[in-house]
Order: C-alpha cells, then structure tokens, then sequence
C-alpha cells in the first residue's frame, strides 16, 4: 500500500502566514500615517509660498496686497487639509500681509498636533505653532 502525495497547506502554515501579514501591516500603517501627516505638512508651507510669491507680484504691479484667496490659489489647500488665511497689519493692504495655513479641524491632518498653523509675512519670515508653542524648528520643512 501506497501513501498518497499530500498537496496544499496545513492548518498551522496558514495561520503563521497570517499572523507574519497581520503583524507587517500593524507596523506599516503607523509609518504611512506619519509620512501623509508630513507630506501634509509640505504642501501647507508649498501652498504658503506660492501664495507669498503672487502678493509680491501684485504687490508689484498694483500696490498692494490681496486677500483674494481664489487668486492666492484657491481658499484650501488640496483635499481641505489646511485652510489660507490673509490677515493686513491695521487692515492696510499697502503696509504688508500675513498669512496662514490652519489645519480644519475635520480631516485627515486633524491629529496633527504639532504643527497646526503655518504662516508668513510680507516680509518672509516664516514659523509653525502647535497653537501655543512654537514648533518652527520640528515643523517648517525647508
């Protein structure tokens, strides 16, 4: 009498080979979440920029600054993650600007933190806060 040739898995080589992908995704998500929350944080201070660069343009041309965020590149940044905000010292359009990217409070970068609002100003000086501390050196990607 002749064994049969057995072809397949067991039981127990299938469990362990669950238990390995359970455990490689329980260490990947965190890492992903930790890289989207930063690469959040970059297109925050990229959508700043950008929008610093067209005040001075207009700046330029016209004379003053603007509050126009359709023209400053539309009033959020991509996917709602941060909203843009223009703010003139004294209401004065002609003295200078500052503006900020505040994370909404609904969204995925809502569990940031650290870095919750970036800024600048008219006069390029930058800085991010948690909302009390100043977090610039952890936070201001550049």
């Amino acid at each position: 009498m002749q064994l049969s040739n057995k072809q397949g898995f067991t039981l127990i080589e299938l469990m362990i080979v669950i238990v390995i992908l359970a455990v490689l995704v329980a260490l990947a998500v965190p890492f992903y979440g930790k890289s989207a929350m930063k690469a959040r944080r970059e297109a925050a201070a990229d959508m700043l920029l950008k929008a610093a660069t067209i005040q001075e343009q207009r700046f330029f041309t016209t004379q003053s600054y603007t509050n126009n965020k359709a023209l400053l590149g539309g009033p959020n940044s991509k996917k709602d993650y941060y909203t843009l905000d223009v703010f003139f010292p004294g209401g004065d359009a002609t003295a200078g600007y500052t503006m900020t990217a505040t994370v909404n409070s609904k969204g995925g970068q809502a569990d940031d933190d650290e870095c919750r609002v970036f800024t600048i100003t008219h006069t390029q000086k930058v800085s991010v806060s948690d909302g009390a501390n100043d977090t610039t050196q952890r936070c201001w990607p550049y």
